[in-house]
């Protein structure tokens, strides 16, 4: 039997901030309440809160999934199913993660101390793949990981104490930039500074015909503009059926009103949250879409005309003409 929870289901997200990257925690488990909850103490009471904590049980029967529902309100994601292994688990754990970084704490593992999180400075490993640090087992004894030849043969990067940095969206998706010319030499360098396959991102141009297409087929419009005296490309996603994230800038609340997912044009990881929000979810692109079709009603040439000729004939009429 599958039993799932989430604080995401009551719009609860973690926010994404640029001086404190959002971390995921995931814990795998499988019939291991006798020092489960020690290690989800070690976690929820953290001092680094941009955390997000996710659990993957394997359908335990031995009481811990009574300990994953008295902690119900401190897990941002669980899962309880049975599954192929410990991989699988994992793999089920990735899937949900959302965060900058990764790291993976056992059902036994403990947090050594409530700022462990906060004291690694992730800014400064941004262009990294990994972090490694130490492992103190119960004995006393201290292992440094570290990664050179001898990891091949004694396994020794823990995954108790390393950090794995997380680009889903890199990986999943690819980015069309439609029509305003090809990419500029500035812009061809800051995709590449930012570390993004060039294959992933190109630049489109053609008429209307290919851009409903291309609105059709897409995982979701994204629309970063900082103003817009009115916006029109969002209605046009909406009319194709393509679920729309934008700023939240000038006119574009008015405009959209509650038929997209907002987002901070400024800061990068508002725009990734509200993209991940997205894509990852069916059931809120749905709700995207058809907010979207309802959205449209709103607007129409008809209703452009009549509220343009208003304003003609009330400024006729003041003008005496």
């Amino acid at each position: 039997m599958k039993h799932e929870g989430s604080l995401r289901k009551n719009r609860c997200l973690n926010a994404f901030t640029i001086d404190k990257p959002l971390v995921s925690i995931i814990t795998v488990v499988f019939n291991g309440k006798n020092h489960f909850e020690e290690t989800i103490q070690s976690i929820v009471n953290q001092t680094y809160k941009n955390l997000e904590y996710i659990v993957i049980d394997g359908g335990s029967t031995d009481g811990t999934l009574d300990i994953i529902y008295q902690y119900d309100t401190k897990i941002d994601y669980w899962l309880s199913e049975k599954d192929g292994g410990i991989y699988d688990a994992m793999n089920k754990g990735i899937t949900q993660a959302r965060g900058d970084w990764i790291i993976f704490i056992g059902a036994d593992d403990r947090l050594f101390s409530a700022d462990v999180i906060a004291s690694v400075p992730f800014l400064d490993f941004k262009n990294h793949l990994l972090i490694s640090g130490s492992v103190i087992y119960d004995t006393g004894t201290k292992v440094c990981s570290h990664l050179g030849f001898s990891t091949l043969l004694h396994n020794t990067v823990h995954h108790q104490s390393s950090f794995y940095n997380s680009k889903h969206l890199c990986h999943d998706f690819d980015i069309v930039a439609f029509g305003g010319g090809k990419f500029t030499p500035d812009e061809l360098k800051n995709i590449q500074t930012l570390g993004v396959n060039h294959q992933k991102v190109r630049h489109v141009g053609g008429d209307d015909h290919l851009l409903g297409q291309y609105y059709q087929y897409a995982s979701a419009f994204i629309y970063p503009s900082l103003y817009e005296g009115f916006g029109i490309p969002p209605l046009e996603a909406m009319a194709h059926g393509c679920p729309v994230i934008s700023s939240h800038t000038s006119s574009m609340p008015e405009v959209i009103g509650q038929a997209a997912e907002f987002f901070d044009p400024r800061q990068t990881e508002s725009m990734c949250l509200a993209i991940e929000n997205v894509v990852y979810s069916e059931t809120r692109s749905s709700a995207l879409r058809q907010l979207g079709a309802g959205r449209l009603n709103a607007f129409s040439w008809k209703k452009c005309t009549e509220k343009t000729l208003a304003v003609y004939r009330s400024v006729s009429q003041t003008s005496g003409c």
